[in-house]
């Protein structure tokens, strides 16, 4: 959600719950329809003055900072739900608790909100809904709290894990560049192996004709002896 300022109305009435959640409201535009503070203070007249400003047209979300404290909005279907919280708290528990109420008040109420223009007509039967659940959301701080410590773990846990994985990587990468490195040689091996084969074959094949041409040249001497000269004038017919 976006966060912008609220309008400054004086900085006593916006210190004055304990608790974390201390007021919401139920509005369609400016009319309120439902309304519900756990403290005493001008928070409420400012909180009026944010519904001026609050466009209804489409669903959306936003905070307004307000010193110590935020006001958190929810638009949806043209009914905005307000409440204002400790900045402290943080947005993700007052959206929370403001997604539960916007559930509770259509369940609740349906198309009446946005058919009705007297102010106050749900306060009595939703007025109740507000305070119960600002003050269950209030006591969940705590369990919140726990909440958010475990995910931090869950999430410290995830990232060691993600840099485990990542260094594996690194030395399975390095054992395929050794390994393409092993094919590499093997091919370069099989190369070598293969023309060191045809080069003995050509000197096998040499070695044998040089053994044919003595033992002809021999034969043409022994004849030629026996038959009285290289011309074979002995063995003429």
């Amino acid at each position: 959600a976006r966060a912008a300022s609220a309008p400054r109305r004086g900085t006593a009435a916006l210190q004055a719950a304990a608790m974390p959640l201390v007021y919401a409201l139920v509005s369609h535009g400016t009319i309120v329809l439902a309304e519900y503070s756990a403290s005493s203070g001008n928070f409420t007249q400012v909180a009026h003055e944010l519904l001026e400003k609050i466009p209804i047209e489409r669903d959306t979300r936003m905070t307004y900072n307000a010193e110590h404290h935020t006001f958190n909005y929810l638009v949806r279907n043209e009914v905005v739900y307000l409440c204002l919280a400790d900045k402290d708290f943080g947005q993700s528990i007052p959206f929370a608790f403001l997604e539960k109420i916007a559930t509770q008040f259509e369940a609740q109420f349906g198309r009446r909100a946005r058919e009705t223009s007297v102010p106050y007509s749900m306060n009595a039967d939703f007025a109740p809904v507000l305070q119960r659940q600002l003050e269950a959301f209030s006591n969940d701080r705590d369990k919140m709290r726990d909440v958010q410590q475990d995910l931090d773990r869950v999430k410290g846990v995830m990232q060691e894990n993600i840099s485990l994985v990542l260094e594996g990587s690194e030395k399975l990468e390095h054992l395929v560049v050794q390994s393409e490195g092993l094919m590499d040689t093997s091919t370069s091996f099989r190369t070598g192996a293969t023309r060191l084969k045809q080069q003995m074959w050509w000197n096998d094949i040499k070695v044998k004709a040089l053994i044919v041409g003595i033992c002809f040249f021999l034969l043409i001497i022994v004849v030629a002896n026996a038959c009285g000269g290289m011309s074979f004038p002995e063995c003429s017919l």
